[in-house]
């Protein structure tokens, strides 16, 4: 049975869960350095891999005899492009091991914010999110976190040594 204090007692903060969840896993926010960082390493390595499924689509399409562009040349079919590369990117790396290329060479990875492993729709909405006009540059702000961050409850982090 709760007591009478429990029952009344304001609600605990997501922050102070936050904070405690740190500091008992020794997770330390990345700054922003190491967030550029990432995002310089990410946008390369996802431009590589346009260019190299872009290149592979192109010559199949050739040898198969396959009008590519009338899927690709065409808006729609630019974005569906582009947004299912940005996801075949993000969504494996950082589900299944929590970092990017980028979050790899920095020694950073994605976590929830009570330091556990994110889920896959975390993840997901975290890849989507990068699509939002601006969305670089919320990082200019006070904290490191990026909307794509905040959005999803999720934090870049890195293991105190």
């Amino acid at each position: 049975m709760q007591s009478a204090e429990s029952i009344y007692a304001a609600p605990k903060s997501h922050i102070e869960d936050l904070t405690l969840g740190r500091a008992e896993t020794g997770l330390i926010p990345a700054d922003k350095n190491r967030r550029f960082t990432n995002f310089l390493i990410d946008t390369a390595a996802y431009y590589a891999l346009v260019f190299a499924i872009g290149f592979l689509v192109g010559v199949l399409g050739y040898l198969t005899e396959v009008n590519v562009m009338a899927f690709l040349g065409n808006p729609v079919g630019e974005w569906v492009f582009i947004i299912g590369i940005l996801l075949l990117y993000y969504v494996p790396l950082e589900y299944y091991t929590g970092r990017s290329l980028g979050k790899l060479v920095t020694g950073t990875y994605v976590v929830s914010m009570d330091g556990s492993k994110p889920s896959f729709k975390q993840i997901f909405l975290r890849s989507l999110a990068r699509f939002v006009p601006f969305e670089p540059f919320s990082f200019l702000g006070k904290t490191n976190s990026g909307w794509h961050d905040k959005w999803t409850n999720t934090q870049v982090c890195y293991k105190n040594k």
